[in-house]
């Protein structure tokens, strides 16, 4: 329950006087309004009343009489909790409070989501709740780990989610519809990698060749976010695909880290983010295709990365430039 608390300068401050709240799920409302499966709700019922067994036979405070009691009362438990965890957040922001008024009065009726776009500070500690069905996390009643909801979420994301005209070269796309694209082909790479995972391998593949079609690398290219796209192309043995896809991102990398290390001192180390993040491309990239034997593409990012230490170690240690490469050596 939020108090009133009147600070330094003697104005009134709303307080929330813990860290860690629950929400109590009926688990009869939960299986009939969640859409949710019944043998998870059965199971967190059970895991809870298991912990609460685990603590009252651990109270000391408690005769055994007063124990033999409260374990009697487990087996009629119809309802369990979802523990939220607020130790990460200073604040709650009234949208934060509207979000948990609402768990707390919806009883399930009605599914609430969150845009996966929406940042990590924002929801509330809610992650392991989390089902994907698209391009939303649905809040359930149960444990999910974010992890796909491969039905439903093949449906929307092959059936009913309309792409635009992103894959016509003709159609500028500035930096934001790019990132927002690019999200869009990483839900896709989720959930092929779940569908494999399944054992449901063409159904995969399909998402994956999906995906290339709808958001395809000749309007929205590769990167960094797109290494699980290439690893499960591998996996799946499209290594055309994969070798063309890998091509792609090592020679972006490739070419950024040689620029980046062409320029003068005193402009490089405004590239220093940038700069990490195409070595750590290059280094994830190496990992990669040393795993699946392709030694050609895997040379050229150990060369790079050898190519551009001198420069790296400037940028981030600040290590005397005198032996990066100079603009004279190839």
């Amino acid at each position: 329950k939020i108090k009133e608390r009147v600070g330094m300068r003697g104005e009134e401050t709303s307080v929330l006087p813990c860290s860690h709240l629950f929400l109590e799920v009926d688990s009869a409302e939960a299986v009939n309004n969640a859409g949710a499966e019944p043998a998870k709700i059965h199971q967190e019922l059970n895991m809870f009343r298991y912990e609460q067994q685990t603590a009252i036979l651990k109270n000391d405070k408690l005769s055994n009489a007063e124990k033999n009691a409260e374990l009697q009362k487990l087996p009629g438990l119809k309802s369990y909790r979802i523990n939220i965890d607020l130790s990460n957040k200073r604040y709650l922001g009234k949208h934060e409070i509207f979000i948990l008024d609402m768990l707390a009065n919806n009883h399930w009726k009605r599914p609430v989501y969150y845009a996966v776009t929406v940042g990590g500070d924002s929801k509330l500690g809610l992650q392991p709740y989390f089902r994907l069905e698209g391009m939303a996390y649905r809040v359930m009643p149960y444990h999910c780990g974010g992890r796909c909801a491969t039905d439903i979420m093949y449906d929307n994301m092959m059936n009913k989610f309309e792409f635009g005209n992103a894959a016509d070269p003709n159609v500028y796309l500035e930096e934001n519809n790019l990132r927002m694209c690019s999200t869009f082909r990483n839900m896709f790479v989720m959930l092929a990698s779940d569908l494999y995972e399944e054992g449901k391998r063409d159904s995969s593949k399909k998402v994956l060749d999906f995906a290339l079609e709808k958001l395809p690398t000749s309007t929205i290219p590769l990167g960094e976010y797109d290494l699980g796209l290439v690893d499960l192309y591998y996996r799946l043995n499209d290594v055309k695909t994969a070798d063309d896809c890998s091509n792609q991102i090592v020679t972006n990398a490739v070419q950024t880290v040689a620029w980046l290390s062409s320029l003068k001192p005193d402009k490089m180390r405004t590239a220093n983010s940038e700069f990490t993040k195409q070595r750590r491309i290059l280094q994830t990239m190496t990992a990669l295709l040393k795993q699946y034997g392709r030694a050609d593409l895997m040379k050229r990012c150990e060369d790079a990365i050898k190519y551009s230490e001198p420069a790296y170690q400037y940028i981030v240690r600040s290590v005397s430039p005198e032996s990066m490469p100079s603009d004279d050596e190839d």
